[in-house]
């Protein structure tokens, strides 16, 4: 017997949204701090899920500002 299925699966992100995510990451990310969540609103115009992936995102370039400036391939060299 199986284990029951969670009967609201997580949305599922087609390439065209993970596009506009992209779009209005980098926008975002070009943009004073305190210009963020004002650009943020207009861009995502109501769209709560899309708002809180391109914040999720923020986050993490926050914590990790170098993480997406560094190439995999240099990173992995160092551990070698």
């Amino acid at each position: 017997m199986s284990a029951p299925r969670d009967p609201a699966p997580p949305e599922r992100l087609d390439s065209a949204r993970w596009q506009r995510i992209a779009e209005i990451l980098d926008q975002a990310l070009e943009l004073p701090g305190e210009r963020v969540a004002e650009f943020l609103a207009r861009a995502c115009a109501g769209d709560a899920a899309l708002r809180a992936e391109v914040e999720a995102l923020l986050a993490a370039d926050a914590s990790a500002p170098d993480f997406l400036e560094t190439p995999a391939a240099e990173l992995a060299a160092g551990l070698l």
